[in-house]
C-alpha cells in the first residue's frame, strides 16, 4: 500500500464513521420521540452511548498522522 492509498483509506473510514455516528444519533432521536412508554429513554441513551464510543474512535483516527505512521511502518526516518 502506498502512502496516498493509506491516506485515501483513512479518509474513507472517517467518512463511514461519521455517517454511522449520524445514523445512530438519528435512530436514537427517533426512538426517544416515537416510542413512548416502552423504555424509549433508556434505549435512546444506550444508542447515544455507543455513538459516543464511535466518536472516540473517530477522534483517535483523526489524530493519526498518516505520513508519520506510514514511515514508521516502512522503517523510514524523517
Amino acid at each position: 500500500m502506498t502512502e496516498s492509498q493509506a491516506k485515501a483509506e483513512i479518509a474513507d473510514i472517517r467518512i463511514q464513521l461519521n455517517s454511522l455516528i449520524r445514523t445512530m444519533r438519528n435512530v436514537a432521536d427517533g426512538v426517544e420521540h416515537d416510542f413512548y412508554g416502552v423504555g424509549n429513554e433508556i434505549c435512546a441513551r444506550s444508542i447515544r452511548d455507543v455513538a459516543g464510543k464511535y466518536d472516540t474512535v473517530l477522534r483517535v483516527l483523526n489524530s493519526i498522522n498518516v505520513s508519520d505512521a506510514f514511515e514508521r511502518i516502512n522503517g523510514k526516518k524523517r
